[in-house]
């Protein structure tokens, strides 16, 4: 009797249910309409002068970040690199558009300032995944300025190789645009006193240094002779893409490190006689470069054999005869370089290295008769 008789007025929350009258929407058991988002018009404009002017529509809830990756897809000005201004006022990512936009039909103009501050702070106190974005991030067109130079060299002095690995590769764009800069900040890192740095900086060389170039080969050839291997290493490479193809004074130095107490170092110079010879016959030149073919490194026997075929040419009896003699030594790695090696200076149908071989046909080792008949085969007609 209580419910039925209780009066409209009631707080009883049963009492409120059963007496009140269910709208129209709920007596026919439909869902109210969701709320239409309002859209806002922005413009931002690039620089003080605003002579690149974007303009885009966002959604009312919309973030000043969300204005920021526009920014960047359109205008090629990564997120890291943008400072929004509005009037003097900063706006920072988390802030809502809606907040600084005048209303209903009207524009919210914002000046986009290119900032490196950020970056630079990033490439200092970042993770590794952080810095090699920020270094990526540099080559976009939106970017310009020496600064983009200074950041992705001093990035060669990272402790991350991972990082300075993305440093060689993000200079190597550079270049193009401005070389002497470029290479100016480049060759500036191999007086570093950190071996990685030093190597990092004559890596980089290999990539954004041109042939010829005096000024860099002056800085570059004090470290050919680091006290650091790996160092030596890449310097040499760095030197075989630089110096002058035929200089003679390149070639003599490249011939010098052939002899280097570190195996890497050996190849590197081989490596470099192959790219800066091209004139054959010079008879220390090729009996260096045999003497390779007894080392126990791949790298270098492979090199040696290669150079061997620009140094000599066909059918040079001597260095055929030189090569012959490694045929029965007792690395059969050696065995077989040498059997390569005469394919690149013998010719076809050459009796002399021909005969050179047979007298291995019945050495006692059957490695070494293996070697000769691989190595006599492509000679026969």
């Amino acid at each position: 009797l209580k419910d039925v008789f209780a009066p409209a007025h009631c707080s009883d929350a049963r009492c409120s249910r059963s007496s009140r009258r269910p709208t129209p929407t709920e007596a026919a058991g439909a869902v109210a309409p969701p709320r239409v988002s309002a859209m806002l018009q922005v413009a931002a404009l690039l620089g003080l002068s605003g002579e690149v002017r974007l303009e885009v529509v966002v959604k009312e809830e919309a973030k000043v970040l969300e204005l920021k990756e526009h920014i960047a897809y359109q205008l090629h000005v990564p997120v890291l690199f943008q400072v929004l201004i509005l009037q003097a006022l900063v706006l920072s990512d988390e802030e809502p558009l809606a907040m600084h936009h005048p209303g209903e039909g009207q524009v919210l103009v914002v000046t986009i300032m290119v900032c490196f501050d950020l970056a630079k702070r990033c490439l200092h106190a970042g993770s590794e995944a952080q810095k090699t974005e920020v270094l990526r991030a540099l080559v976009e067109r939106g970017l310009v300025g020496d600064v983009r130079f200074q950041m992705a060299a001093a990035a060669l002095e990272d402790h991350s190789k991972d990082v300075r690995e993305t440093a060689v590769q993000v200079l190597a764009l550079f270049g193009a645009e401005d070389y002497r800069g470029t290479v100016t900040q480049v060759a500036s890192r191999l007086e570093s006193p950190y071996d990685d740095v030093r190597s990092a900086a004559a890596q980089a060389l290999i990539e954004v240094a041109r042939r010829g170039d005096d000024q860099t080969l002056a800085s570059l050839r004090p470290h050919l002779d680091d006290p650091s291997a790996d160092v030596r290493e890449m310097s040499m490479a760095a030197f075989g893409e630089i110096a002058p193809i035929g200089d003679e004074e390149a070639i003599a130095i490249a011939l010098e490190h052939v002899h280097d107490r570190a195996m890497d170092v050996r190849w590197r110079a081989l490596e470099a006689l192959g790219k800066l010879v091209t004139v054959k016959g010079n008879r220390r030149l090729i009996s260096t470069v045999i003497e390779c073919l007894g080392m126990h490194s791949h790298y270098v026997r492979r090199w040696a054999v290669e150079v061997l075929g620009k140094v000599a040419e066909r059918g040079d009896k001597l260095a055929i005869d030189d090569v012959i003699a490694y045929m029965d030594h007792s690395d059969e790695h050696v065995r077989m370089a040498a059997g390569v090696a005469l394919g690149e200076i013998a010719e076809k149908g050459d009796m002399f290295a021909i005969e050179g071989l047979t007298r291995f046909l019945s050495h006692p080792n059957p490695g070494v008769r293996l070697a000769a008949i691989l190595a006599r085969r492509p000679l026969l007609r």
